[in-house]
């Protein structure tokens, strides 16, 4: 699991770097988080590649060829004195449909990568060169942060996808020829993980469990956000300062809408972000033989308000994207609510994707190995009605490595589209918020106030005898 932890250290000196250049407020390029952000994921994305080039690609060719790797698996099996049965071997089978999406996902992730490393980037610099007084201030790191995260998306599908590869082409399993030292007794690395002595077994949920993790390190950061793009939004509200008087129930009202009406958003993203947390701790805990259990419950509870806090989320950004303030072309613009779509679109994508392609292609049915798709179609049309598809989905893979294959090869498509429609939307940085109102507009706004009503009292006499006098008060 060493790029799950990688992924948080990583996180946390981003972190730390933005904390500290909010502090030091420094101009250079080098400075910046996001700049780090890319440095860091990036040298990871590199690795991945070399790795993949050397274990998969060089051997296999490419498009990779799914016989050769099953015939790689099967050499591997027999080297080791058949830990795997035919079963197993089945099970971890790449297919010739998924071998040719697969095949394509270092290309995707990469070109990912490089359209958010690019975007962020070239906006920095467009910000860089603007005068200071239409600089947008905190709005460029919570935007920054909206765009930069699908690239770590892009780099951690890239490390799940090469994790059950490596499974699928017995590269994974070639730590089990070497044996223990001695009295070693399976040896521990710091502590904490065996570095030598694993079975089939072992290997094979050490490996899927990794690839979890790093799904879930890069769901925590696109909830993250979701989260930014709450606090851009608020940025970019109008502002009442100093407002004494019934005009400043304006104030009021702005501040109750800052917080209340963000409520289901909040709500969304810490329970998310929490949820990816819990799904990492119950992995490691797992493969470590720990007590999962307050997690699980922990989890489990928090799972039950998931889908109302989505709900929530939706609702309360439709209404308010719907502020003018909000929409104006120097602030968000007249697509704000395409660009929070595109936001969530990676967190429908890695929450709802799993289900689906479980629902389509797992085995629900022991005993004639049909999915809950094909068993629902049976009972719907009949049996066989559709042989083209039952065809299809038979040879799309079954086992949980298969459909872990497909989640990930899929995310990094998404990153893709993700990536071109945010180059698309965000073509520019926002200007600096403008304040609405102050102190000094709202006086002089009720002294003209005041002189209008003056007139009118001046000029009810010459409207008739009948006509009541006007007294001129402040606050009418």
């Amino acid at each position: 699991m060493d790029e799950t932890l990688t992924a948080w250290v990583f996180l946390f000196i981003i972190f730390f770097l933005w904390v500290l250049g909010f502090c030091l407020r420094s101009k250079s390029i080098w400075a910046q988080w996001y700049t780090w952000l890319i440095i860091l994921f990036g040298s990871l994305q590199l690795r991945s590649l070399i790795d993949i080039v050397r274990f998969d690609l060089k051997p296999l060719g490419f498009p990779m060829d799914p016989l050769k790797a099953m015939d790689q698996l099967r050499q591997v099996n027999t080297d080791l004195h058949g830990g795997l049965n035919e079963t197993d071997i089945q099970g971890l089978y790449m297919g010739t449909r998924l071998s040719k999406l697969t095949s394509a996902v270092p290309i995707l992730s990469t070109v990912a990568f490089c359209v958010v490393a690019i975007h962020v980037l070239c906006l920095h610099c467009a910000n860089a060169r603007r005068p200071e007084e239409d600089r947008p201030g905190a709005a460029v790191h919570w935007l920054l942060a909206i765009l930069a995260m699908p690239a770590t998306l892009a780099v951690m599908a890239l490390r799940a996808w090469m994790r059950t590869v490596l499974l699928m082409t017995g590269s994974g399993f070639q730590s089990l020829g070497k044996p223990c030292p001695p009295g070693s007794n399976g040896g521990f690395g710091p502590g904490i993980l065996k570095t030598c002595g694993y079975t089939f077994n072992e290997v094979s949920q050490l490996e899927y469990h990794t690839s979890e993790t790093d799904l879930a390190v890069a769901m925590a950061c696109q909830y993250f956000a979701v989260f930014c793009f709450a606090l851009l939004c608020i940025h970019y509200f109008p502002r009442y300062q100093k407002i004494e008087g019934p005009r400043g129930a304006i104030g009021d009202y702005i501040f109750a809408l800052k917080t209340v009406g963000f409520i289901g958003l909040w709500l969304y993203a810490t329970i998310g972000f929490a949820q990816s947390v819990f799904n990492i701790i119950l992995t490691f805990g797992t493969d470590l033989g720990w007590d999962t259990s307050a997690a699980q419950g922990l989890k489990d509870a928090f799972e039950k308000f998931m889908p109302l806090s989505t709900i929530l989320c939706v609702i309360n950004m439709v209404f308010i994207l719907k502020i003018r303030d909000l929409t104006e072309e120097r602030h968000l613009g007249s697509k704000a609510n395409m660009k929070f779509i595109g936001t969530r679109v990676l967190l429908l994508a890695g929450t709802l994707q799993p289900k689906i392609l479980n629902f389509i292609l797992a085995v629900k049915d022991v005993s004639t190995g049909r999915s809950a798709l094909m068993v629902m179609m049976d009972k719907c049309f009949g049996p066989d009605k559709f042989p083209k598809i039952t065809h299809a989905l038979d040879h799309a893979g079954k086992s949980e490595y298969q459909i872990q294959l497909w989640n990930s090869s899929l995310l990094c498509f998404f990153c893709v589209l993700v990536a071109l429609a945010n180059l698309c939307f965000w073509t520019s940085m926002p200007s600096k918020p403008h304040h609405v109102l102050v102190e000094a507009e709202l006086e002089l706004g009720e002294a003209s106030e005041e002189r209008q009503r003056a007139k009118e009292a001046l000029a009810a006499p010459l409207l008739g005898n009948d006509a009541p006098p006007v007294t001129a008060s402040k606050g009418c």
